[in-house]
């Protein structure tokens, strides 16, 4: 049965877990009847489109959206009910909805632009700091040891094996006969190892490096704000080069590059922020990793698929590559096994933009969405289509 009331107002159907306590929340309820749905089955979702959901509005998808029935295209898209008016979702990247059939069908769709900025610049920042610094492997040989120079020591000491991607460490036990805990001193002061070396790869700071961004939206140019407030030297991808004016509201200097492989040769770090479409599918491939400098280093909090995963394990088998930071997965929600193996990719649960303050403000964009078009002028704030 579905919760709707017989109130006389608009019915939206928000498709996954929503914050309720929400100021913005509570106030698009006092004007909208909704209902929570957690998407079960294609033939479900279809089935109760055509029924108990064939008067609603709009449409409020959540992180998931549609991706559990595989996107909303095809037969889901069809069984749309001809009420709809406007879909909005909570995330940035639309790439599982069909843009145009929407539009076809006088369907807006709308996303949440920008407002992951902030904290996605946060988190390539930390892969910044990590793939140059090393943090994650001093972290991991810190808590196996339970010490803090036997790891330094061992890193020092041991090569990096490239085929797989972490360095050759035989001795996993502190050893004890070589430190005096009496004395908290080396025993051998010539094994000694300040930490600037691991496994035969520096320890740099990025300061100084050149870091190319492809894509300069409004999360590349806060990557790019952060990058260069740490004394990275920020080149820029995209379709046009900034304005005069957009160049000073940026704040700092941006080099920017038309084409693509102009790019990569600046980038002794690539972060890839830009959208997945037929043109930047694969564009980190056999052959344009060949442009990037060699022991470089990528972040991609973009789409998995920005990068063919085997000619990037290529490049770290060869050394070409240097470390790789990932938020996102080429065949998400799975993680490729060898991957999760190699010390030389950082990997994380596609969390880029996951703080409570990017929840509150993406919940009230689509609150925002629904109420301008159903209530308000007409007009969506975020229409893609």
């Amino acid at each position: 049965m579905t919760a709707f009331s017989s109130n006389g107002k608009p019915k939206v159907l928000i498709i996954g877990e929503v914050d309720t306590n929400f100021a913005s929340f509570k106030q698009f309820a006092e004007h909208f009847d909704y209902e929570l749905y957690q998407i079960s089955t294609k033939e479900k979702l279809i089935e109760d489109f055509k029924t108990i959901y064939s008067d609603i509005s709009a449409i409020w998808a959540m992180w998931m959206g549609f991706i559990p029935v595989g996107g909303l295209r095809g037969e889901v898209l069809e069984a749309v009910p001809v009420s709809v008016k406007i879909i909005t979702s909570c995330a940035a990247g639309f790439d599982s909805y069909d843009a145009k059939g929407l539009a076809d069908r006088g369907i807006v769709l709308c996303n949440t632009p920008g407002l992951a900025a902030e904290p996605v610049a946060d988190h390539v920042l930390y892969l910044t700091l990590s793939l140059f610094r090393y943090y994650h492997v001093f972290e991991r040989l810190t808590r196996a040891y339970q010490h803090t120079i036997d790891p330094r020591r061992m890193l020092t000491t041991s090569s990096w094996d490239l085929e797989a991607g972490k360095p050759k460490i035989f001795d996993d036990k502190r050893n004890e006969a070589d430190y005096s805990f009496e004395t908290n001193s080396s025993i051998t002061p010539a094994k000694f190892a300040f930490g600037e070396l691991v496994a035969g790869r520096f320890v740099k700071t990025p300061k100084g490096h050149s870091v190319g961004i492809l894509g300069f939206g409004a999360i590349g140019k806060e990557i790019g704000r952060k990058l260069n407030a740490i004394g990275m030297n920020v080149h820029y991808s995209k379709r046009t080069a900034l304005t005069d004016e957009e160049e000073k509201e940026l704040g700092y200097p941006a080099t920017f590059h038309k084409e693509i492989k102009d790019l990569f040769e600046n980038s002794q770090l690539l972060v890839l922020a830009c959208p997945l479409n037929a043109g930047t599918h694969y564009v980190v491939n056999e052959e344009s990793l060949k442009f990037l400098p060699k022991e470089a280093r990528i972040i991609n909090i973009g789409r998995g698929a920005l990068i063919n995963t085997q000619a990037m394990l290529a490049a770290l088998k060869s050394g070409h590559l240097h470390g790789v930071g990932l938020d996102v997965f080429e065949k998400e929600p799975i993680v490729e096994e060898e991957l999760c193996k190699r010390w030389d990719v950082i990997i994380e649960p596609h969390i880029g933009s996951s703080t409570l303050e990017n929840v509150e403000l993406s919940e009230k964009n689509c609150a925002d969405n629904i109420y301008n078009m159903i209530l308000g002028d007409g007009k969506s704030l975020t229409r893609v289509n």
